[in-house]
């Protein structure tokens, strides 16, 4: 909310990065950039062939992509929830992002599935391209991006979004990939491994400091915003440990990854029309429609006999293009925000 300057006073400018700005009956948000920082757009990317170059060396990459996997889930991830779901502030808006979520993966779903049933895609690359399509990586490149567009102050808005999608992905596009592939019978392992996972504890322990008005230390909660900061190397290091390249598959996955951004922007802006959430909100809708698959989707598709093939090397492929375009876009365009 912004507040107009005293009598006599001289006006403040607006900060550099956050500016508001009323239209018709709700508030957008949006991150204000001058001109893009080359520094801060190629030093993700530099993390980036530090990890393609590592694959020479199998074992101390393996290794490497075991550790920094770990930091992520255990100690980086954990530590931004905290911070973040502890000054959460419950309302209406934040209400509407877990039915944001569904209207956007279940839209993406149907989308990708008739296409695939239009161009008679094979069953088992169709099942393959409608689960990744469907879903939606926020844990890595949806917090990097959020980070680097809006700092900290959103965060609590994106982890309510970020976990109602995982709820999701290990249900409802599991389901998906079970129809399209072969059995079901090891949906209670993914599903058991995500409620008894570090995020969700770290989602509970930080509401319970919300609902309890415990107020975190000042250094710790800057000791713990910092450590979310290292999120985006460590995430664009794994991706150059892992990517795998098949020049057969890489038009289809440029291809796929523009359409997914430009379907998934439309059916975000669709709901931000219809139900008018809070600025913070629909910033999160809206960037958040736009992500690359999960990287989990591949998990589902070999364990479910899919064309895994396919999706090592769209994945990558689409995480790479998906975070320079929605970065470069966003900071070029923050209105579409």
């Amino acid at each position: 909310m912004r507040c107009s300057p005293a009598k006599g006073s001289t006006p403040q400018p607006e900060p550099a990065s956050i500016v508001w700005r009323r239209r018709g009956r709700h508030t957008r948000i949006f991150f204000v950039s001058n001109d893009i920082m080359a520094l801060e757009f190629l030093l993700p990317f530099a993390f980036f062939f530090v990890g393609l170059y590592g694959r020479q060396w199998n074992v101390a990459r393996d290794r490497a992509v075991r550790t920094l996997s770990w930091m992520i889930s255990w100690i980086m991830l954990p530590a931004a929830v905290i911070s973040s779901m502890s000054s959460l502030h419950l309302d209406r808006s934040v209400l509407l992002l877990p039915a944001a979520n569904l209207f956007i993966v279940v839209g993406l779903l149907l989308v990708t599935g008739v296409g695939a049933a239009l161009f008679k895609v094979q069953r088992r690359t169709a099942g393959a391209a409608v689960i990744a399509c469907g879903s939606l990586e926020g844990g890595s490149i949806g917090l990097a991006l959020t980070l680097t567009l809006f700092g900290s102050a959103l965060l609590p808005e994106f982890f309510v979004f970020d976990v109602t999608h995982a709820f999701l992905l290990f249900t409802l596009t599991y389901l998906v990939a079970c129809v399209f592939g072969r059995t079901g019978e090891h949906t209670g392992r993914f599903i058991r491994a995500f409620v008894l996972g570090p995020i969700p504890v770290a989602i509970v322990v930080g509401l319970l400091l919300n609902v309890a008005h415990v107020h975190i230390d000042p250094m710790i909660y800057a000791t713990l915003g910092a450590v979310s900061y290292l999120i985006l190397p460590a995430v664009m290091t794994i991706l150059g440990f892992r990517f795998a390249f098949n020049v057969r598959y890489l038009k289809i996955s440029i291809v796929l990854t523009f359409a997914k951004i430009v379907v998934g922007y439309v059916l975000g802006a669709l709901f931000v029309h219809l139900f008018e959430p809070s600025a913070r909100a629909s910033s999160i809708i809206l960037l958040s429609a736009c992500l690359p698959p999960s990287f989990l989707t591949l998990v589902f598709a070999e364990d479910q006999r899919l064309d895994s093939e396919f999706l090592a090397t769209f994945l990558p492929v689409s995480a790479i293009i998906a975070f320079a375009v929605l970065y470069a876009g966003f900071r070029m365009f923050p209105a579409l925000l």
